[in-house]
């Protein structure tokens, strides 16, 4: 069976240790896809969309990454992409005014790290 990849977008390596692990013990049988900056995710949809690969079941991003932050990210693709993607987006961060402003633009969750994946994203049909 193809299943279409869960994409994650996280620089630190502990945290991308987490989300393996987390993956592992929800059962979830997507494969894990892992960028470690902004400009990777968009370098992943791009050839996805060149090379007619399918689109990721569902994208967790990190706001704060080197090169291209989440949010820039989250801007260049929404109109493109993102808007009929479950996106989560992940956030160490405890400033509140960026992470309302990543909820207010149109995407489904945020989340602060280290908790377990969401059930909606756990629960995906396969395509």
């Amino acid at each position: 069976m193809n299943r279409r990849p869960i994409l994650l977008a996280e620089d630190e390596s502990a945290d991308v240790f987490l989300f393996q692990r987390y993956h592992q013990q929800c059962g979830v049988h997507n494969p894990l896809h892992v960028v470690s900056d902004g400009a990777d995710v968009r370098r992943y949809f791009e050839t996805a969309r060149l090379l007619r690969h399918p689109l990721p079941a569902a994208v967790f991003i990190d706001l704060k990454m080197p090169t291209m932050g989440g949010m820039e990210v989250l801007e260049s693709l929404k109109s493109s992409f993102l808007s009929e993607l479950p996106t989560v987006i992940l956030s160490g961060t405890r400033a509140s005014k960026l992470r309302h402003a990543a909820c207010s633009s149109q995407f489904m969750e945020s989340h602060p790290k280290a908790l377990r994946l969401p059930w909606s994203v756990r629960n995906q049909p396969s395509s």
